[in-house]
């Protein structure tokens, strides 16, 4: 029975390796030439403030709060049903969320470029996300394998917990909805666009305050700290927070860039992508997850 997934799946990982090397290769052409490896894309500073970012975090772990609480209501001690109930609750209340978030950052003033949406670039953002993609796997699954394998530290991620739990076709639909589709827009949304965008125009504000002529350009501190709060959201999954850092600071790089969520979008789709993607021929297989 294991014997088909083997193949597939380092043929699959022989192939993003190549692209990763590619991607690297052209990584470091650029800085040869003393380039940035994605155009710096100058935007204002968002129109919310520290208070707004308070309120849509309440908010936001309030919603998660209710549609755990509602999930474990309905499912009782009963795990299985109690995460399929949970990435039901929890898609619907995220989609809420972002449009209360949407219409709240709104009524403060900030347009749809303010909000990292910018169509007339989507073609170009599509393509930058894909080869920092390939650039950001390598690095990201060499430092979850040196946690998982070498030091023998199981990743608790509840997502991958339950799909490898024996794995149901209805469980591995709404594990790859929540995981491909949900997780990157509404986390790139909020840990991208309003807290780092925050701080940058944060950042740029208290330059400016001490020297008019300072540059509009931020630094890298707003994506150092964005990247920790969101590496540690996911404090609960073993070992996992190390890597997910490493993954925040290339979607934090591509924001920081292009100021539009699209690159950092596919980023982080990308990289669930592959992960449910080899879950999914895994269960395909027969393999028990």
């Amino acid at each position: 029975m294991n014997e088909p997934v083997s193949p597939v799946i380092n043929l699959l990982g022989g192939l993003v390796l190549l692209g990763s090397l590619g991607a690297w290769t052209a990584i470091g052409l650029t800085l040869r030439e003393r380039r940035a490896p994605i155009e710096f894309s100058p935007r204002r500073p968002g129109p919310w403030r520290g208070s707004d970012v308070l309120l849509l975090a309440v908010a936001f772990l309030g919603f998660e709060f209710l549609a755990a609480g509602g999930a474990r209501a309905i499912a009782g001690d009963d795990d299985r049903t109690a995460i399929l109930w949970m990435l039901l609750f929890q898609s619907v209340a995220r989609v809420l969320w972002f449009a209360l978030a949407v219409g709240h950052l709104m009524l403060r003033g900030a347009t749809a470029s303010d909000l990292g949406w910018n169509v007339r670039f989507a073609a170009k953002d599509v393509v930058s996300g894909a080869w920092l993609f390939l650039a950001a796997i390598v690095p990201v699954l060499l430092v979850q394998l040196f946690f998982t394998h070498y030091l023998e530290i199981p990743s608790d991620h509840p997502l991958i917990k339950f799909t490898q739990d024996g794995a149901t076709l209805t469980l591995m639909i709404g594990a790859t909805i929540a995981a491909f589709c949900i997780a990157p827009w509404l986390e790139e949304f909020v840990f991208r666009v309003v807290l780092q965008g925050w701080l940058e125009g944060e950042q740029v504000r208290l330059r400016q305050a001490h020297d008019p002529e300072a540059s509009e350009r931020p630094g890298y501190a707003p994506l150092v700290v964005a990247s920790l709060v969101f590496a540690g959201m996911h404090f609960s999954a073993g070992p996992d927070p190390v890597a997910i850092f490493v993954l925040s600071l290339f979607l934090g790089y591509a924001y920081r860039q292009t100021h539009r969520i699209l690159p950092s979008l596919v980023i982080h789709a990308g990289i669930n992508g592959w992960t449910m993607l080899n879950l999914w021929i895994m269960y395909l297989s027969g393999v028990k997850l």
